[in-house]
């Protein structure tokens, strides 16, 4: 799916489409990282308590 999406968005930028869909994907993927390492790192200080 990700080389699906990768060609897509070549194909729109040689029609010459605003790149809307890229820049939301970055977006989301952003935000997902973000979100996972905040997660793991409330996971890991449950786990772990600083002394």
């Amino acid at each position: 799916m990700g080389l699906q999406l990768r060609t897509s968005g070549r194909y729109s930028l040689e029609r010459g489409d605003p790149p809307r869909r890229d820049i939301f994907g970055l977006l989301r993927a952003i935000l997902a990282l973000v979100a996972y390492a905040v997660l793991t790192g409330l996971a890991t200080e449950m786990v772990m308590p600083p002394f």
